[in-house]
């Protein structure tokens, strides 16, 4: 973290993923989501490389000096926890400057994801002097590393559903977070249990964002791949079934060669 000055005080700004709790990242997803439309239409623009004027997404000199530092200025509240009077008095320029500099790039990775963002290689994290730790992995028989092998179905079935639930409610990734990690991560030995659970989420929001993305990336993972997995299977069920079919008639165009 750095401090900067903001109207005459100091206050500090989290220059990575993980020097942002989980908490601040809930509250910061729910000021991106109020993001003005034109701001959002050229992010996406820029983002997917379709177009890259700011005139064809209806953007005027309004927007930029005063319309978007308005909406900078929630965004700089809610990660640098900095009272409305304080902000009241940020100049334009300089909300866009903070945000610019600092802040963009912690909303566009909530809007797209952070794809720059690498987690280490560890399984486990420390909490309160506790270690937790993510849902052993193993290899297959080909070799090859498989995220969560070992994970147990109740770990499983909870943690995609919570996944699709955030995504069809569309509540967000940031949401959902404590309670993903809350049940995929616990300590070793200790058994499922869904008050526990529960208890524990609530606590979780104090941890780093850079936990949140590397478990919900993890957890991606697992679900990709057991989704592979379904597909092969389908497909080698579909193949063998079409055999079964076909084979009494390959017989019978065998039979009609010969004869």
């Amino acid at each position: 973290m750095i401090r900067i000055d903001i109207a005459g005080n100091k206050y500090f700004v989290s220059q990575q993923w993980r020097e942002m709790t989980i908490a601040q990242g809930i509250a910061l997803d729910a000021v991106v989501k109020h993001m003005p439309d034109n701001m959002k239409e050229l992010y996406d623009d820029l983002h997917t490389g379709k177009r890259m004027e700011w005139t064809t997404v209806g953007i005027g000199v309004d927007d930029i000096y005063i319309e978007w530092p308005k909406w900078y200025g929630k965004v700089i509240s809610t990660v640098c926890d900095v009272p409305d009077e304080v902000m009241e008095r940020t100049l334009s320029d300089q909300r866009t400057m903070i945000y610019k500099t600092y802040l963009e790039q912690f909303v566009l990775g909530l809007v797209y994801m952070p794809y720059d963002f690498i987690p280490d290689d560890k399984m486990w994290f420390t909490f309160e002097g506790e270690r937790y730790y993510l849902p052993f992995s193993g290899k297959d028989g080909m070799n090859k590393e498989i995220p969560g092998r070992w994970m147990d179905t109740v770990e499983f079935t909870e943690s995609a559903d919570l996944l699709m639930t955030s995504k069809k409610l569309e509540e967000g990734l940031t949401m959902v977070a404590p309670k993903l990690i809350a049940i995929l991560c616990r300590p070793k030995g200790e058994k499922y249990d869904e008050a526990t659970i529960l208890a524990r989420a609530e606590k979780f929001t104090a941890l780093g964002m850079d936990i949140a993305w590397k478990v919900l990336f993890f957890s991606m993972d697992c679900i990709i791949l057991l989704l592979n997995d379904m597909e092969s299977y389908f497909r080698e069920e579909m193949f063998e079934q079409a055999g079964q079919l076909l084979s009494p008639v390959s017989a019978r165009l065998d039979g009609m060669a010969r004869s």
